[in-house]
């Protein structure tokens, strides 16, 4: 079964959480099965996500095993990531995703220095976090199915659909 991480990160924004779990939480195979096993994942076993807190189930060691990582919006672009975070996601072997400004997570964790994605959203010259990071709207990885940057609650919805449907088949 193809494993999905949902990286839930202090500060992350429920809606952008949400989608992802959904859209594979709830994709059936032919038969009825389940397409996905789908893990909310942390730094910690709790994450402030502003007017809710959160308790997850599993540690970022599930990002090891996970065919893709999809890591959500955050409200704070500025608010420190644990660099436990970073490394986690530079060993992480499987596809990644992210949503709306979750690319500047992978930005800063050094993950896109050398990838193929697309990314409609990145404007900001520079990450402020742990590293530089200079855009000129694109990036390359050859593990990178897609770097999403939305800004309308559609436009993210519609983010983890393609790869519902094209792991599918």
């Amino acid at each position: 079964m193809h494993r999905v991480a949902v990286l839930a990160l202090d500060g992350v924004v429920p809606f952008d959480l949400s989608v992802p779990i959904e859209v594979f939480g709830r994709a059936r195979l032919a038969g009825g099965c389940p397409a996905y096993e789908v893990r909310v994942c942390a730094a910690t076993r709790s994450v402030d996500a502003g007017l809710l807190t959160l308790r997850v189930s599993h540690g970022l060691d599930a990002l090891a095993d996970a065919d893709t990582i999809v890591v959500p919006g955050i409200a704070g672009l500025d608010d420190p990531v644990p660099p436990t975070v970073f490394d986690a996601l530079r060993r992480a072997p499987g596809r990644l995703v992210s949503i709306c400004v979750g690319a500047f997570v992978l930005a800063a964790s050094g993950v896109l220095d050398e990838s193929a994605g697309r990314n409609s959203c990145l404007r900001r010259p520079t990450d402020r976090s742990n590293r530089s990071a200079n855009w000129s709207g694109s990036c390359h990885r050859r593990r990178f199915a897609n770097v999403s940057g939305t800004s309308s609650a559609s436009a993210r919805a519609n983010t983890a659909n393609p790869f519902a449907h094209r792991d599918s088949r």
